[in-house]
This record gives structure tokens, sequence and C-alpha cells, in this order.
């Protein structure tokens, strides 16, 4: 089940956020998780948590995955985008918890207005799952300068 975290859960549970933001991208500096934490608080960005529970006690889950998203307007397209920013899986998530997780992504975008979702990503693994749920998966190039 993919959760949004309200402001003061991402604070509460930074640590585990800060964890999979710094594995997932180890490029970023001090300054950068700060910025990220500023918008997530702040509500430029937002936290997500694939978790599972074991039992009906809503504190007594199991962290799955933590995904970070924003929202922005691509001026190109003129339309209103969600983009995944970060994904980190803390387990192997199966096909139909990223099924159902790309259907609650959806549905938050539809909620503001948005148009279109888009992640970037070098796992050759993810490509084939979302190709098979009729994703379209274009190359996305980064030159560094």
């Amino acid at each position: 089940m993919l959760l949004k975290l309200l402001p003061e859960q991402v604070s509460s549970n930074w640590n585990w956020i800060k964890f999979a933001l710094v594995e997932s991208t180890p490029e970023l500096t001090e300054y950068g998780l700060n910025v990220i934490l500023e918008n997530l608080l702040g509500g430029g960005m937002q936290c997500w948590w694939e978790v599972s529970y074991t039992t009906e006690d809503i504190d007594d889950f199991k962290l799955h995955a933590v995904v970070v998203t924003t929202t922005f307007y691509d001026t190109f397209f003129q339309m209103g985008c969600l983009r995944i920013c970060n994904l980190y899986g803390y387990v192997d998530l199966a096909p139909q918890q990223w099924i159902a997780g790309v259907e609650t992504l959806k549905a938050y975008a539809r909620g503001l207005g948005l148009h279109r979702i888009e992640a970037f990503t070098q796992h050759k693994g993810l490509f084939k799952l979302v190709e098979k749920l009729g994703v379209n998966v274009d190359y996305h190039l980064t030159v560094e300068v």
C-alpha cells in the first residue's frame, strides 16, 4: 500500500527517508538533502511509503520502499506533471505492488489536475515491468557539463 506522508511524518521519519535518498542518489550533498527536506516539509515535494501491515495496528507495518515526487508545469507540452524524483526499495517489490503504487500515483495526479507522470531510471527490470503495464518508455539523455 502506497501512502503519502504528512509533513510531520516526514520530519519524524527523516532518517529513513534520508537513508533512501543517499543510497539511491549518492551524489546528493548535505545541502541538497536539506533542500529536499525543506521542500517535503513545505509541500513542494511529496514523500510516499510503500508499506504492508502485519496486524490491524497502524503502527505495526513493514516499510518496503520510499518514493519522492514533485509537481511541475511542462511549458513545452502545456501540461502539469507529477515527477518521480526518487525511488528506493528496502525490499524487492512484487509486480502487484508496483501496479497498485502506479495506480495510487495516477489517482493523486488526476486529483491535482495533472496529465502525466514522469520518472527517470536506469533500472532495467523496472523498464520491463512498466512496459508490460502499457507505459510509454522513452529514453532520456543526460549530458553532464
